[in-house]
């Protein structure tokens, strides 16, 4: 049985080579070809190993960061970052109607406010009536387009709640993060009472 475990074949001079048969010298020539680009490709193997051996440690330490920041930043949202909602209340005055493009239509004694939620506590704000945070949003952005948005349709709705949200949202941030560079508890926002849900609708 051939031992090939080292794919050695035995040394021949030169003198005994040059008289092997064409054929056998160009598969010898083939032959150590072959092995010579055998060892270039495992050196390069053990290099890219070496390679990704760094890289497997770099991204663990990467993870690492990214849990440490992670902890960090679900602690801070958590304290500091509310979780804000514009909702428009009121009862409604009997069933919903479908329109035409197959929106929903309800009547209602229309009214806004803001529902924000911040360490496990729950802050209702009254923004005010329709005709009001409508007024508003057409004076802020100096035009008369949400006069036209009809409340009742839940679509136009969306669009309304989509707007005060941008705005609510980061002058409340911006309130808190006051109250944290000055030392102060987030606490002091979520007891203080009085507070009118207008006032955060505005530009920043």
């Amino acid at each position: 049985m051939k031992n090939l475990r080292n794919f050695r074949l035995r040394f021949i001079e030169k003198e005994s080579y040059d008289l092997l048969p064409e054929n056998i010298m160009r598969k010898k020539l083939d032959y150590h070809s072959h092995i010579s680009n055998i060892k270039k490709r495992e050196k390069m193997i053990e290099r890219r190993v070496t390679e990704l051996n760094l890289l497997k440690e770099e991204l663990r330490e990467m993870k690492l960061k990214r849990t440490d920041l992670y902890n960090e930043l679900f602690e801070f949202h958590d304290t500091f970052i509310p979780t804000i909602s514009i909702t428009y209340s009121g009862k409604p005055k009997g069933d919903s109607k479908k329109t035409d493009s197959g929106g929903v239509y309800y009547h209602s004694n229309n009214s806004w406010s803001i529902t924000l939620r911040m360490k496990k506590k729950v802050k209702n704000i009254y923004i005010g009536t329709d005709k009001v945070l409508k007024e508003r949003l057409n004076e802020i952005y100096e035009t008369d387009r949400f006069s036209k948005l009809k409340s009742q349709y839940v679509e136009e709705k969306k669009k309304i709640q989509s707007e005060v949200k941008k705005l609510v949202e980061g002058n409340i941030i911006k309130e808190l993060t006051q109250l944290v560079n000055e030392g102060k508890s987030i606490d002091e926002f979520l007891n203080k009472k009085g507070i009118k849900g207008l006032d955060y609708v505005k530009l920043r």
